[in-house]
């Protein structure tokens, strides 16, 4: 006596976006992978030309996804040591960008910087300034290219 199997039914379009952007994995990275799959084979058209995704759906699920894949992938492989190099360096640049938009003296060094930028820029857009410039590119060559011979290689 056969019975027949009991046919479900394939998950709505509403449910397929919800459990991909959840994260139907164990990760975000996971998650997003299947996101992704997901938003690929539903982007195609009936031409086979890949059209991209509403705005919505890109700034909603698909940014916020990739940026937690990211952090996921970022604390699981990066060292304890260069983790903590980061926090330093973050903490460092803060704080220079905070005495420079909030002292006097950062207010006269950001206008220092700013006239000699310029300076700088006129003075590398100069005609011999760029001559300057190619010559040393060329020399980098040849360089390059002394390096890479057998003789240098025995040395």
């Amino acid at each position: 006596d056969r019975t027949k199997p009991e046919l479900i039914p394939p998950p709505s379009l509403q449910d397929r976006i919800v459990g991909a952007a959840a994260g139907a994995g164990s990760t975000a990275i996971q998650g997003t992978v299947e996101l992704l799959k997901f938003a690929g084979g539903a982007t195609l058209s009936t031409t086979g030309a890949i059209i991209a995704p509403p705005l919505k759906v890109t700034q909603q699920v698909i940014f916020p996804s990739l940026w937690e894949a990211c952090k996921d992938y970022l604390n699981y492989a990066t060292p304890k040591r260069v983790k903590d190099w980061f926090k330093i360096f973050s903490s460092s640049i803060y704080h220079f960008v905070t005495v420079l938009k909030n002292t006097h003296r950062g207010k006269i060094f950001r206008e220092r910087a700013i006239h000699v930028g310029a300076d700088i820029l006129h003075v590398v857009s100069s005609d011999s300034s760029r001559q300057v410039i190619v010559d040393a590119v060329a020399t980098l060559v040849k360089l390059a290219e002394a390096l890479n011979t057998p003789q240098f290689k025995e040395f």
